[in-house]
């Protein structure tokens, strides 16, 4: 549910883009089924990418069968179960695209003896798209537990290189990508992307880009949401972002009930990796 509702709140960031020119994780079944939009055989070719296997032990293999830059599933996988008891639970935790982070929180548990298919799902591709980046390296966190005693099985990082590695880069940012910025301080910057507003259904959604300065990850929560003085209830997809690394999420309001917005603002509680909180500043956004 959670990634349908980022791929319904990025659609708009996308057509905006391109008109200015520029709680526990689902369980799915141990097959997840294949979409009409599953990559063909040869558009792995186009990049010159061949499936590899990632990671092979005594208990699990996991191969990269197929890569899509260009669709919202851009990873393709298979699972092998080699046990003969043992079910196991599979997710990601963190998957960074050229620099980009975001967490996939789908997980799919593989029976004993079977196999499975997977896909990497991040609903904001099109939005880092339009920003030009190029999906040269993808950067996997991968989280294997026994289904049932929950026990760590495997905990690993692999690397997909849709263009070979010696072509993969860290996405430059520049400063006339963004609208705004609500947030400049030593631990991170907040740049606003785009923005939209229903008034049909009282949510004001800004599309931002956190980066975090520190060596250390952060954590944090928006509160005292107001959108032109009235009070309304805010949030964000991600809470978290790892040191170093960045990401795009959408920070919304609901609850809206202006015909305009004026200025949308809210309060940001910054944590660190053992959820101290370290800070708590004003974000207040007012669109053109």
């Amino acid at each position: 549910m959670k990634n349908t509702m980022k791929a319904l709140l990025v659609l708009p960031l996308v057509l905006s883009l391109a008109g200015c020119g520029s709680s526990e994780p689902a369980v799915t079944e141990e097959v997840k089924e294949e979409t009409a939009a599953e990559t063909p055989e040869e558009d792995s070719s186009k990049s010159g990418f061949s499936p590899f296997t990632a990671i092979d032990t005594d208990e699990l293999t996991v191969t990269v069968t197929a890569v899509d830059v260009e669709s919202d599933e851009p990873i393709k996988l298979e699972y092998e179960n080699k046990t003969a008891d043992r079910e196991f639970a599979i997710r990601y935790p963190h998957v960074t695209i050229d620099g980009f982070e975001d967490e996939d929180i789908d997980e799919i548990h593989v029976k004993p003896g079977k196999t499975a298919k997977d896909q990497i799902y991040n609903s904001y591709l099109p939005a880092m798209s339009e920003l030009g980046v190029t999906f040269t390296d993808f950067e996997l966190d991968i989280q294997v537990f026994d289904a049932d005693t929950n026990e760590a099985v495997l905990e690993e990082t692999f690397h997909v290189y849709p263009y070979g590695e010696d072509r993969a880069e860290e996405f430059v940012l520049k400063e006339d990508m963004f609208k705004a910025v609500l947030l400049d301080n030593d631990e991170c910057r907040i740049s606003v992307i785009s923005d939209q507003f229903k008034a049909d259904q009282g949510r004001f959604s800004v599309y931002t880009l956190i980066e975090n300065k520190t060596d250390h990850e952060i954590r944090f929560r928006f509160d005292q949401g107001s959108v032109n003085g009235t009070e309304c209830d805010v949030d964000a997809y991600a809470s978290s972002v790892r040191a170093g690394s960045r990401c795009i999420t959408t920070l919304y309001w609901e609850g809206v009930t202006a015909e305009s917005i004026e200025e949308a603002s809210c309060t940001i509680r910054l944590l660190d990796d053992n959820r101290t909180e370290t800070g708590t500043e004003t974000l207040t956004y007012k669109p053109e």
